[in-house]
């Protein structure tokens, strides 16, 4: 087993010093942790991710349906033209569903997909689901709000 991977060039005060470079594979266990490439502990990140794009998107429909009481905020939503809002909130849903999407295309590929025969795979695959109909009723909320603004 070689020590080094090789000796590179490097100057101190015009002086060449060779460096010393251990090879990847030694570096591999430490880089691993230190960067949490750990399938199951990326899986778990791409998880979080997920789950916190959802609460995200249901959060801010509910904080606009909020916000169509406050006199100022509706009568600014009124003068906006009547497609803008449901464009951009259906481009924005659209973005938060591909974005939880590929988290669970990375989830799938880093810990294979979910069978259906086990329950905490028949429960991921529950909760996958879930994520993409709360996106939806926070999509569905939103316009319903603004189709109540300009009727």
């Amino acid at each position: 087993m070689r020590r080094f991977a090789s000796v590179r060039p490097a100057t101190h005060g015009g002086m060449k010093l060779p460096l010393l470079v251990p090879p990847i594979d030694m570096l591999r266990p430490m880089l691993d942790v230190l960067t949490g490439r750990d399938p199951k502990e990326v899986a778990k990140k791409l998880d979080t991710v997920s789950d916190a794009v959802t609460t995200f998107s249901v959060l801010q429909a509910i904080a606009y349906s909020l916000a169509l009481g406050n006199k100022d905020f509706h009568d600014s939503v009124r003068r906006a033209p009547h497609f803008l809002i449901p464009l951009v909130s259906l481009v924005a849903s659209i973005g938060y569903a591909a974005l939880v999407l590929r988290c669970h295309q990375g989830d799938d590929d880093l810990l294979g997909k979910p069978s259906t025969d086990s329950f905490p795979d028949k429960w991921t695959r529950q909760v996958r689901i879930f994520r993409f109909i709360a996106i939806a009723a926070a999509e569905a909320l939103l316009l319903f709000g603004t189709y109540l603004v300009y009727k």
